[in-house]
């Protein structure tokens, strides 16, 4: 898995070999519709692959969502954490360690591909994209209202796929999340206190 931009993201997990192939393969299958058969109709024989190939580019690209984003939205709704950033937060200096049991966070992905014969828009592509992320055995540092680090737990990340109607199968992978996540300054899960400075 390669890394880029300091995000894990959706693609390098879910895409390999097999799985980069599947979308190209879709994107033929699409090719072979109504509408969008009538929209590449007006592109030189020749040149209808490299198109074809550049909306292959354009969901890969579509696909570089960062994986953090939806496990931190997921996450902030569990009020062992919320409860446990709240605690340090009225403590100071205060760690707390929180041991989550199996969970599921789901995210939705949309986006539009548009099409161009000739500088002309001739059709656009609606591409959707469900996030299953099944969590097991996580083990939460919170410090301060935020997760700072995840000491163990793992993921299996699957994504459901469709462009245009026509599915795209990507299957699932497993993730270490201990290992793999770069949380930084860490995840904010509660709303930082009002500091009044008096004069």
């Amino acid at each position: 898995m390669t890394q880029t931009d300091d995000i894990v993201a959706l693609d390098d997990v879910l895409l390999d070999d097999t799985a980069a192939a599947g979308i190209a393969d879709a994107v033929h299958r699409a090719a072979q519709s109504t509408e969008l058969a009538e929209a590449l109709a007006e592109v030189p024989p020749g040149l209808r692959e490299v198109a074809l190939g550049e909306l292959t580019r354009a969901i890969r690209t579509a696909l570089h969502a960062d994986l953090l984003e939806p496990l931190a939205a997921g996450w902030r709704r569990f009020q062992a954490l919320t409860d446990a950033a709240r605690r340090t937060v009225e403590e100071p200096g205060s760690e707390e360690v929180v041991d989550l049991a199996m969970h599921e966070i789901t995210s939705s992905i949309g986006r539009s591909i548009d099409v161009f014969v000739d500088d002309l828009k001739r059709k656009e592509l609606r591409l959707e994209i469900d996030v299953t992320i099944d969590v097991h055995a996580l083990i939460a540092v919170v410090v301060a209202g935020r997760l700072v680090a995840v000491r163990s737990g793992r993921a299996e990340v699957r994504a459901d796929v469709r462009c245009d109607g026509i599915d795209i199968p990507l299957g699932s992978h497993e993730v270490d999340l201990g290992l793999t996540l770069r949380l930084g300054s860490g995840i904010e899960l509660v709303e930082p206190p009002d500091v009044t400075v008096l004069p």
